[in-house]
């Protein structure tokens, strides 16, 4: 068996085994620091830990005279209530962890968080951004409790704060770009959808009709998608692949010969 412990920073934890036995004589304890590798002196169900000032396992392994052994793990956290929230905008009502919100082109924005706890000396930042591709990186001198940045594209960025006994927080901001940027099929300004109906062999000619504040980067992905049938989970589904080449608001197919259904997104900078 296995226990959190969560101790005040700096100050001793009490940790104690309940054994029960057929025969409780003669039974033994050996308390046994996983950290250091070395066996506590303390032979009781209880020991008492020298100050906690960072996470620590003990083991108590209790013993009968016939042969019998049973261990408890204590997994000891120093709780320095470490909580980490976003500083919010004007008007944006914060996420659980973070917020979201929308900024015009190229604006500049001050992003900070409030941090509190038992004991404050020795907390340290660190912003990071994100990118689907390369994931979670450190930005370079972002290391205080706000950070300066302009906003061209959509992001993520999130502030994570480290105490010196090893607890860790975090907020989170997603930013994106107010572009006002709408897309809808050729004819069908008031859907996101369009039927289009052809004999075997027809062409056909798909179009996207865009509308934004700033057109100068818009990028397009064409998807097709067919039905597949799942065995395992006995349905059928829309299974979408990105049809290579396919990255502009229109895509034609000279000779139609199978029902399929076709996805473009359409995204800015």
């Amino acid at each position: 068996d296995y226990y959190y412990y969560y101790a005040d920073p700096n100050q001793p934890a009490v940790l104690e085994v309940i054994a029960e036995a057929d025969d409780p004589d003669g039974l033994t304890f050996r308390w046994y620091n996983e950290n250091t590798g070395e066996y506590s002196e303390e032979t009781g169900a209880t020991l008492t830990t020298p100050a906690v000032t960072k996470r620590v396992n003990y083991r108590c392994t209790v013993s009968d005279p016939y042969g019998n052994s049973k261990s408890v793990w204590f997994y000891v956290h120093p709780d320095n209530q470490l909580r980490v929230t976003p500083v919010e905008p004007a008007g944006i009502r914060p996420e659980d962890g973070g917020l979201s919100f929308e900024v015009d082109p190229d604006e500049t924005v001050t992003l900070g968080v409030n941090v509190t706890a038992k004991d404050m000396e020795g907390i340290i930042y660190q912003w990071t951004s994100y990118d689907p591709e390369y994931g979670s990186t450190d930005i370079e001198g972002a290391t205080g409790d706000t950070y300066m940045t302009t906003i061209s594209r959509a992001t993520s960025i999130t502030c994570y704060v480290y105490d010196k006994y090893g607890n860790q927080d975090n907020a989170w901001f997603s930013i994106s770009v107010r572009n006002n940027l709408r897309a809808w099929p050729e004819g069908e300004e008031d859907s996101s959808e369009k039927s289009i109906t052809l004999a075997p062999h027809d062409p056909v000619s798909m179009k996207v009709m865009v509308s934004a504040t700033d057109m100068s980067q818009l990028t397009y992905v064409w998807e097709k998608g067919k039905i597949v049938y799942d065995e395992e989970w006995d349905d059928y589904y829309t299974n979408y692949e990105t049809i290579e080449g396919a990255d502009t608001d229109t895509y034609a197919i000279p000779s139609v010969t199978e029902t399929a259904n076709y996805n473009c997104t359409v995204s800015n900078r």
